[in-house]
């Protein structure tokens, strides 16, 4: 067994602490020092955690008997990305997957295929990653306090809010204001074009227990009833043990990357199968298991081929 060194412990504590403070209802937003990781525990326990087995970081050591690999799951390789634009504008899309996993070039990918398409796509951006790779061409930045105002309540060309400058309460605010706004617009007009709205950073919209909740923030309308109004979603996340398992459901078209963490595996077992929830440790960057359940088969492993940013069409 490995010992695990003092940067291995720390990055697997700031995970912990961050999963500790959204499952609290506390965004944070700012890497706590060494010493009070260490102090609060996270030092101890991240250090525990990486010094286990497989078997036991994942959570599946009483169902996964042997230490070798699963062998009745067949694991073919697709190089491109399969996406049925018709069922992502009827039930969104899913995306996770540790930092570095390639969840945000999937999605540079997903939406250049829906604005060919002729789909309007906005993106909720908290990492300027959007308005520097991807093909969108509209970039609105938001800071505080926060004013936004369209021609006819909404704009007609792919967007990207530049959300980096909020605090994590603030960018739920402004969600669900600028949903508010496009679902506003779309009940008063009979002007309806396809969008699609990506959400990043989708564990601070919609928290595990959510969906099952009375308050029906703009945002989860656009999940629950956007579609009457011609609006769909696509949710990214990190730790997908954080989302509400419902909304992860309702989305036909879900592709799980890389994770170590036990929570986030164990959540993912119960959705595709403890044999690929298994093998999310040895994706590579930019693997994939896809999961599309209307299918024969339901999940494979996919590669996200290199990104490189289209020109798209004035006016998309």
């Amino acid at each position: 067994m490995t010992t695990p060194n003092k940067t291995e412990i720390y990055s697997r504590a700031l995970e912990l602490y961050f999963q500790h403070e959204y499952r609290n209802g506390n965004h944070a937003t700012i890497n706590p020092e060494y010493s009070e990781l260490l102090e609060s525990g996270f030092i101890s326990e991240a250090q525990t955690n990486l010094m286990m087995n497989p078997e036991s970081l994942f959570g599946l050591g009483k169902i996964i008997k042997s230490k070798e690999e699963p062998k009745n799951v067949h694991v073919p390789l697709d190089k491109t990305i399969p996406l049925d634009t018709t069922e992502a504008m009827e039930s969104g899309t899913f995306s996770s997957g540790t930092s570095g996993s390639g969840k945000t070039y999937l999605n540079f990918h997903i939406a250049d295929q829906l604005m060919k398409e002729g789909v309007i796509v906005y993106v909720i951006d908290p990492s300027q990653k959007w308005q520097r790779l991807s093909s969108i061409p509209n970039v609105i930045t938001i800071t505080y306090p926060m004013k936004i105002v369209w021609q006819n309540g909404t704009t007609k060309q792919s967007t990207i809010f530049d959300v980096s400058f909020l605090t994590s309460p603030e960018k739920l605010e402004f969600t669900n204001a600028i949903c508010k706004t496009i679902l506003d617009s779309r009940k008063k007009s009979n002007y309806r074009p396809q969008t699609f709205i990506i959400f990043e950073e989708g564990q601070l919209y919609f928290p595990e227990g959510s969906m099952k909740g009375k308050n029906n923030d703009p945002a989860k309308e656009v999940v629950t009833n956007g579609r009457n109004y011609h609006i769909r979603y696509g949710v990214i996340t990190q730790f997908p043990s954080l989302i509400d398992k419902t909304l992860i459901k309702m989305c036909k078209q879900r592709y799980f990357g890389w994770t170590n963490e036990r929570n986030d595996v164990k959540y993912i077992a119960e959705i595709i199968g403890v044999d690929w929830a298994y093998k999310l440790r040895k994706l590579e960057t930019g693997e994939f298991m896809y999961s599309y359940p209307t299918r024969t088969h339901d999940v494979s492993k996919i590669k996200t081929p290199m990104y490189v940013a289209k020109s798209t069409p004035k006016g998309t």
